[in-house]
């Protein structure tokens, strides 16, 4: 069996759990995928950190997002989160700007989870 470790969609750490919000959607069942050490280790080789939100922006995404047990769904959910909250008019350009950013972080991590996860 190989060895497996928990990823946290949302990485790095210290800046995603700064704020409340951030680390709420963070730390929730969807936003972590357990995968092969190996896929792990290649994934944050690869892929940069996820930008962090303001937290305005980390507010309404909360409550946009929607848990789920699997991670690849968990991820989509979390991409329509920001699409919904970036349709918003009082969500600020630049803040759009960065849900972009976000979700082309997200995507790059995707192929890692489709290869790695375990169980």
């Amino acid at each position: 069996m190989a060895e497996t470790q928990i990823h946290h969609l949302n990485y790095d750490k210290a800046s995603h759990e700064a704020n409340p919000f951030n680390k709420k959607v963070r730390r929730s069942i969807g936003m972590m995928a357990r995968l092969e050490t190996g896929v792990h280790v290649e994934l944050h080789k690869n892929c940069p950190s996820v930008p962090v939100l303001g937290h305005y922006s980390a507010m309404a995404v909360a409550s946009e997002y929607r848990q789920h047990y699997n991670p690849l769904v968990g991820q989509e959910n979390y991409l329509r989160a920001l699409l919904e909250v970036q349709k918003r008019p009082k969500t600020h350009p630049l803040e759009k700007d960065l849900m972009d950013l976000i979700a082309e972080a997200h995507l790059l991590q995707r192929p890692y989870l489709i290869a790695g996860i375990v169980g």
